[in-house]
């Protein structure tokens, strides 16, 4: 039986009769003798000490896992909180939400009018994270799933984190066929040091990436809340790819693939006061590289090649004035029943000269698509906490981790060529080179090469007064500029015609009267065995002289702007609430080019070209 003693706990008596003696044989001889027979009970001891073990034990295993249900319980609560704000996103207007927790599971449902709009299921596990979204339109059908996996969960050190997002997207069409999909990646590694022993450990205020390196590898014991409060300096590496195919009627009408890295250093303060100038919880950049590699393939109804572009770009710049490059490499191709009608390539470099930087490249926060107060907390995040910001972006939104290339593209940020076409280069050192080819029933029919390029002015920085000196001092111009343009064309693939034309601009000093601008011109055109050549000084700058000296420039911005702006319409589309059913493929009936020059005239006589005004018709 059992029963409790004085202290409130389980005490186990067994009720057992003795070895070798009868239920009645004991009742006997207790009545007989009126008490009861004593006799050897260590048996009993013992098995009742046993039992009392097992029954300990089992009771301590049931409260063991009790307790750790409700430790589960919390971390889950606070996991999902801390990485997806779940209890602190509200709900849009008009839509109902609930949000159930089950171990380390968590599902959310969203609702309007009644209607199911949106399930999301999630589970994290050790150093894992996997989600899976299913968003359904007003008709109750399925429209897109995004499935993802963040990993890097348990990742604390300061001196390196790292974190990962892989993900599947899908859009479904009303005929409930996969209509447009994609696979993407983010990666990220973040590293921080404290500004303060950063300066004592460099002794300067230079923030040169390898002494940054040196100064956060001697504090790979610290974790990020070793750095609560502090002013940091933070160093981050990101790398985001996508590919993207779009269907129609079953058929592959249209591939993308993009792929952007970014390293950037930024001083951050993460106290409630002004430091070094900034204010309180803000971060700022202090140097960035930039790649970028886009490529964009249309196809026909019958699956053959119909467009062919890509562009790839690499660019650096820094608070440092002067120390900013960029290049740029840009192919287009078009083709007519799987053949060759044209093609163009084009190549740009431009340094920072006193025009300053060639447009705002996306920064750490444009990448993460968060804000300055998400980014500069208190204590530092962890990559992983960095790629979850903005709630469940990653994990619900189709254009989370596009926002950076979309926002730059829309910006102009990656067309300086179309600036330089319009304003000049504003005193920024460039080269542009622009070649079209177009084909003939697949052979080269005609090309084209403008080049145009600005240098220093290697008398720039002569001082002096000089009575008269009109182009002198702070008037002397930054840069002097060239120009060539090359015309071929061809007969059943021979070279038929081939004329070339070059200008270059030089400044004529005069000890005492105004420098002058000036430009030389020079050329030949060969037309089978003739020859002709032109020579000539133009009392005028460049772009005077030379009417198509911005002619690379127009053709490469122009297409450039038709590029990004296709991109930032398809990236603008990706999220469910601005998805569009994907139109028709690249019409197959385009007339003229996307080039400086349509087809036609490419081939014609050039004289109303610099190349007519020189060589006449």
């Amino acid at each position: 039986m059992n029963i409790t003693d004085a202290t409130g706990k389980m005490r186990v008596t067994p009720s057992v009769t003795p070895s070798g003696a009868s239920s009645a044989t004991s009742s006997a001889t207790s009545s007989a003798n009126g008490r009861i027979k004593e006799y050897d009970d260590s048996s009993l001891r013992d098995k009742s000490e046993e039992i009392r073990k097992d029954f300990v034990e089992i009771s301590g295993d049931a409260l063991k896992k009790w307790v750790d249900e409700k430790n589960q319980t919390t971390e889950a609560t606070q996991f999902w909180n801390t990485y997806f704000s779940y209890d602190r996103e509200p709900a849009q207007q008009g839509v109902s939400r609930t949000i159930t927790l089950s171990g380390n599971d968590i599902e959310v449902l969203e609702y309007q009018d009644g209607k199911l709009r949106k399930k999301i299921a999630g589970t994290f596990y050790g150093d894992k994270v996997t989600t899976s979204t299913e968003i359904y339109n007003a008709r109750g059908d399925l429209a897109q799933t995004v499935d993802a996996t963040l990993t890097g969960l348990e990742d604390k050190t300061a001196w390196t984190t790292t974190g990962k997002v892989k993900r599947d997207i899908r859009w479904f069409g009303n005929d409930g066929n996969v209509a447009r999909e994609m696979k993407d990646s983010m990666e990220l590694r973040s590293s921080y040091t404290s500004y303060k022993e950063l300066m004592a450990n460099i002794g300067s205020n230079s923030l040169d990436p390898a002494a940054v390196g040196d100064t956060q590898s001697d504090q790979f014991d610290l974790t990020l809340n070793d750095l609560r409060n502090q002013m940091t300096f933070d160093s981050h590496m990101s790398k985001y790819s996508a590919v993207l195919y779009q269907y129609e009627e079953g058929m592959l009408r249209k591939s993308v693939a993009l792929s952007m890295r970014g390293d950037y250093l930024n001083l951050t303060n993460r106290t409630e006061d002004e430091q070094e100038g900034m204010g309180a919880f803000s971060t700022a950049e202090q140097a960035h590289a930039t790649e970028l590699s886009l490529s964009v393939t249309d196809y026909d109804k019958q699956g053959r090649v119909l467009q062919e572009e890509s562009l790839r770009e690499s660019e650096h710049n820094s608070n440092e004035s002067g120390d900013g490059e960029m290049k740029q490499h840009y192919t287009l191709a078009r083709y007519n029943e799987g053949t060759i009608v044209e093609r163009s390539t084009g190549d740009f470099a431009m340094k920072e000269g006193k025009g300053g930087s060639f447009g705002r490249r996306p920064s750490i926060l444009d990448t993460l698509a968060t804000s300055q107060e998400e980014y500069a907390s208190t204590v530092p995040q962890s990559a992983s906490q960095l790629l979850a910001t903005e709630s469940v972006g990653f994990a619900t939104e189709a254009d989370h981790f596009g926002y950076a290339f979309n926002n730059s593209a829309q910006a102009d940020a990656y067309n300086a060529a179309r600036r330089i076409a319009a304003f000049g280069e504003n005193q920024n050192p460039y080269s542009l080179t622009w070649t079209t080819e177009n084909y003939v029933d697949g052979k080269l029919a005609a090309r084209k090469v403008d080049e145009e390029r600005a240098v220093l002015n290697p008398a720039r920085e002569h001082s002096g007064f000089r009575t008269g000196g009109g182009l002198t001092e702070d008037a002397r111009p930054q840069t002097v500029h060239s120009s060539n343009h090359v015309e071929e064309s061809y007969r059943n693939g021979m070279l038929n015609v081939h004329a070339e034309l070059n200008f270059n601009e030089y400044i004529r000093e005069d000890a005492h009267g105004a420098d002058v601008i000036r430009t030389h011109a020079s050329g030949w055109k060969n037309t089978g065995l003739t020859r002709r050549h032109v020579d000539d000084t133009i009392n005028a700058p460049l772009y005077e002289a030379d009417r198509d000296g911005h002619a690379a420039s127009y053709a490469m911005g122009r297409v450039l702007d038709r590029t990004l702006m296709g991109m930032h319409s398809l990236f603008s589309k990706l999220d469910y609430q601005n998805y569009e059913e994907p139109e028709q493929g690249l019409s197959e009936s385009l007339s003229g080019s996307v080039f400086g020059r349509s087809p036609e005239s490419s081939s014609e006589s050039s004289s109303g070209s610099s190349f007519g005004s020189s060589f006449g018709s």
